[in-house]
């Protein structure tokens, strides 16, 4: 390439894009939202790019825009880097007319390139800016994020102009993390760029290297969290010496996974907002499989269903048409507290959007009556919030089916309406439920998203509990509903031994224990 570039190692040489800049080349658009690992070298690519064009593409207006001037001029300084090693020639076609510690200028093209800072509330307002770089963006003032976005972003031109906001993530709920979710759901014009650590090739610790810990200087064992990193990534041994080296030297893995992020929901999430318990929660992870089998109701069976066994089947409702979809998960509670999840009905599925669960309520009711009809006639708990009302009615009146619960008065045992009520109280009796039989290892499934969503949940500042924004719920929801209804189940008398018949066999068998009704 033209441009030249410093590196770590205090030597300019020749830029030629890393593997992280590379795949910005290939993803990026007119308007970028990053999310990136530090030191990855995105700054430096967008700068080179919005640098380029400004000379090549004249007459142009470029901004850069940090936390503060130092950074900003730091940028600035790059460029000038990039101008300065130029080959005479071309610097000749280019001349610079004022050159600042915030501006460069170069009137015989009508170029410019600008420093501001996030604090400034009047840099960019009534300017067209046809570049503007935005780095550091999690650091910003809530105000000065609203400055740029009611002020600067409206000041691109729509056809010709392009901006990138790239930071490290700092939390959800900031505006870096609801403009990278809008981006990711397709509710806004900009292009979401995820850049984990991995993606740097220097970030590796070669055999016997001296930042290597102690006990992986050379031969060692993977974690389980460390399994799923080298299975769904791809990363080698080298990477993961690396990791471990840097967890220690940041002192703790929050951290870590904010400065280097390995996934963009783990990355803006805080570990004191987990509620269940992650090592168990990891060790479900990597057992996970597709499912063996999809009937034509749109139910993923992992398991068959066998006589004498008694079953719960929990359903999570949803409108049909919304972003949520309705799920039901179909649970063996025969050995409660070890419940085993061999089946879902709908649900958010991507590999295929037409069994995801958006059903209108009196098709997902006769869904849930077959799939409970083969499960033993087992009993089917409905959270009757808003459309579940309308599942409970199709169930229970149009199609008669007599074994549905029923809400059950706590002080009195008066038996009430049918169907679950989520509320504050009872959702957390829910979470209680799930957060002892999660840590004490006694939850089976091979579900991928439902052990996704388990990871996702978390409470919130305001106390109360749920998914990200933009992020499902349902699997969990009906989960938990589940479990609380399993406390007092009633169960099938077994007079002999028997065992749950996996359709697949990397999933063995299980014994099951005698039980009184």
């Amino acid at each position: 390439m033209l441009l030249k570039v410093d590196t770590k190692e205090h030597t300019r040489i020749p830029m030629k894009f890393n593997r992280a800049q590379q795949i910005l080349h290939e993803i990026s658009g007119p308007q970028n939202i990053v999310v990136k690992a530090r030191q990855i070298g995105t700054s430096v690519y967008y700068a080179s790019q919005y640098f380029l064009d400004i000379l090549l593409y004249p007459p142009m207006k470029f901004a850069i825009i940090s936390y503060d001037k130092d950074a900003s001029a730091r940028h600035l300084e790059r460029i000038r880097t990039f101008y300065n090693n130029l080959p005479e020639a071309v610097q000749a076609d280019f001349p610079i007319h004022h050159d600042s510690k915030y501006e460069m200028s170069f009137p015989a093209i009508g170029s410019a390139i600008w420093i501001g800072t996030a604090g400034s509330s009047t840099f960019g307002r009534g300017d067209t800016w046809h570049r503007v770089l935005a780095t550091e963006y999690a650091q910003w003032a809530p105000l000065e994020c609203e400055n740029m976005r009611d002020g600067l972003i409206p000041s691109i031109p729509k056809d010709s102009g392009a901006i990138t906001i790239e930071s490290s993530p700092r939390g959800e709920g900031t505006d870096q993390h609801i403009m990278y979710m809008d981006a990711k759901e397709g509710k806004s014009s900009f292009t979401p760029v995820f850049i984990p650590w991995f993606y740097c090739d220097d970030y590796t610790l070669p055999p016997g290297h001296i930042l290597a810990l102690a006990t992986s200087k050379h031969d060692f064992d993977y974690t389980d969290e460390e399994v799923i990193l080298v299975r769904d990534y791809n990363l080698d041994r080298d990477q993961i010496r690396w990791r471990r080296h840097q967890i220690a030297a940041l002192r703790s893995k929050e951290i870590f996974l904010q400065e280097f992020p390995e996934d963009d929901v783990s990355c803006f999430r805080s570990f004191a907002s987990d509620i269940f318990d992650r090592e168990e929660l990891t060790r479900l992870l990597i057992g996970v499989v597709k499912p063996d089998r999809i009937d034509a109701d749109g139910v993923q069976w992992w398991a068959g269903v066998q006589p004498l066994r008694t079953y719960i089947l929990s359903a999570d409702t949803s409108t049909g048409w919304g972003e949520d979809p309705s799920v039901g998960l179909l649970l063996d509670v025969t050995d409660y507290p070890v419940v085993t999840h061999i089946a879902t009905l709908g649900g958010w599925f991507k590999e295929r959007k037409d069994i995801a669960g958006y059903w209108r309520n009196d098709e997902f009711a006769a869904k849930l009556v077959r799939l409970a009809t083969q499960a033993n006639r087992c009993e089917i708990v409905v959270e009757r919030n808003e459309t579940g009302h309308s599942v409970l009615n199709s169930i229970i009146n149009v199609i008669q089916y007599g074994r549905v619960y029923h809400s059950v008065d706590p002080m009195t045992g008066t038996v009430g309406k049918p169907g679950w009520l989520t509320n504050a109280p009872s959702k957390r009796i829910m979470i209680d439920e799930g957060m002892k039989v999660l840590g004490s290892s006694s939850i089976r499934t091979w579900d991928e998203e439902l052990v996704k969503e388990l990871r996702m949940y978390r409470r919130n500042e305001d106390g109360t509990f749920s998914a990200p924004p933009g992020r499902h719920d349902d699997r969990v929801m009906a989960l938990l509903m589940g479990l609380v209804r399993a406390t007092d189940t009633p169960r099938l008398t077994i007079r002999s031994g028997s065992n749950v018949q996996f359709f697949g066999a990397s999933r063995g068998r299980m014994d099951v224990r005698r039980h009184g009704r």
